[in-house]
């Protein structure tokens, strides 16, 4: 299967961009959140022990005292370099101390009633240093405290820590995608199965069709199952259809032929009267006649077929066409008007409904008794215009289910009296469907046959 087009491929495609953006984002908001939690950590321990400065000065006079508990209190702030404070007393005799160069300190932006203190990162000889500046109020006077540590070992820890966790989140977005390519392997395998399984169909439809129910799909592509049998039902059934109109067909050309070739060639060997000759010739042209009829009813079944619904419609004369069409193909009918408008306009193609008609005029005449005249009753509703042709003639309910097949004969009309090769009723089907009408046929010993066609009226 080609890159472009594999639906595979298509999937990973469309999930990589998708993990790569989670992945970063995860990874953004985790180093983030981990630089976030350290500063969090560091102020605490600066804020904490800035308290404790002020404690000492609050607690204790004696110089020397206060630098022993200075570095007491500071002792397990910083490892591997010692913290700086800085600490400036509002009593202006009183001096300031500091264990580092007070101009090297850069305050924060400094908020005398901001007890907490103010964070901030600072520089010192060189190093990055985190500071806090507050403000104590005592008994006698206030403190401005400056308190800075060192941070470089503890950012060595932190970009340790990030750069695990960045190899973690690469891991786990390889993790990812490897768990993407399996998910969607083992979602696309019934697809590929299905598609393993219609590739074992034979390359020739069958005549029966037996659905496959066990492709192993999910269930969400159950309908797909589904809609595969449908077609594939209906591939067969129109490929067994055309099979068999085939056939059907060349037998009934073939029989006018051979009937027309037997005639002539008896009266190519043998000698006969005029009269004789005109005889034979004029059996063999009926044949010829009836070849000619068969094939106008096949293209007029293709153009049926070929031709779109809405081809050659304009508005018909429903009245007129009925008694036209009556008058040339069944003079003796009785024609009832029940119709409530006057005249009944219907939209449609001329030629195709006088066919109709004239089809089922010519049954009704062919196959009734003679002695009963056919009835054609013509009655609308409120949107339908509906034509019933009656005549006395009766036709078995289990032959009543393949009237419209092609080239079916009822068993009175198989010995050919009539010359039909049963397409009639399948022309009129075709062209009631293309008018977007309906079709019922009705036949009981006592009332004969009823042929009901209804069609979609127009109002003016």
């Amino acid at each position: 299967m080609s890159m472009a087009f594999s639906l595979r491929r298509r999937l990973l495609l469309g999930f990589l961009p998708v993990l790569i953006l989670i992945a970063g984002v995860i990874t953004s908001l985790a180093h983030k959140l981990a630089e976030d939690v350290f500063y969090d950590n560091i102020d605490r321990i600066l804020r904490a022990h800035s308290r404790g400065l002020f404690l000492v000065l609050e607690n204790s006079s004696d110089p020397i005292e206060r630098q022993q508990l200075f570095t007491e209190v500071l002792a397990d702030v910083s490892t591997f370099r010692p913290a700086l404070f800085h600490i400036i007393p509002s009593d202006s005799n009183s001096p300031s101390l500091t264990n580092a160069d007070p101009n090297s300190l850069k305050p924060c932006a400094f908020q005398p009633d901001q007890t907490l203190g103010c964070t901030c990162s600072a520089t010192y000889l060189g190093q990055e240093y985190r500071q806090v500046a507050s403000q104590e109020f005592g008994r006698s006077q206030s403190y401005k405290i400056t308190l800075a540590i060192p941070i470089e070992s503890w950012h060595n820890d932190l970009h340790h820590l990030l750069q695990i966790m960045f190899i973690l989140g690469g891991l786990g977005v390889l993790l990812a995608i490897g768990l993407s390519i399996a998910s969607v392997y083992w979602a696309l395998a019934p697809i590929n199965q299905a598609g393993r399984i219609l590739l074992q169909l034979p390359s020739e439809p069958t005549p029966s069709f037996t659905p496959r129910p066990n492709l192993g799909l999910p269930v969400e592509l159950a309908p797909f199952q589904q809609a595969m049998d449908q077609m594939l039902a209906r591939i067969n059934r129109y490929v067994e259809r055309h099979r068999q109109f085939s056939r059907n067909a060349a037998h009934e050309l073939r029989t006018p032929i051979t009937l027309a070739k037997t005639t002539l060639q008896g009266a190519l060997y043998e000698s006969h009267s005029e009269e004789q000759y005109r005889k034979i010739i004029g059996e063999a042209l009926s044949g010829l006649d009836r070849m000619n009829d068969l094939i106008e009813q096949l293209q007029l079944l293709c153009f049926l077929e070929d031709t779109p619904h809405h081809n050659h419609v304009e508005t018909v004369e429903l009245n007129s066409l009925l008694r036209e069409c009556i008058a040339a193909h069944c003079p003796r009918a009785q024609f009832e008007d029940r119709s409530s408008a006057s005249p009944v306009l219907i939209q449609g193609n001329p030629t195709l409904l006088y066919s109709l008609w004239a089809n089922l005029l010519d049954n009704a005449r062919q196959y009734g008794p003679i002695d009963h005249p056919v009835q054609v009753i013509l009655s609308t509703t409120a949107s339908e215009v509906c034509v019933q042709i009656k005549d006395r003639g009766y036709i078995p309910p289990e032959e009543l289910l393949h009237l419209t097949d092609r080239f079916y004969r009822v068993e009175q009309s198989r010995n050919r009296k009539h010359g039909g090769a049963g397409l009639g009723l399948t022309i009129v089907q075709e062209i009631i469907k293309h008018h977007g009408g309906q079709l019922n046929i009705t036949s009981s010993p006592d009332q004969g046959t009823c042929v009901d066609v209804c069609l979609k009226m127009i109002h003016t």
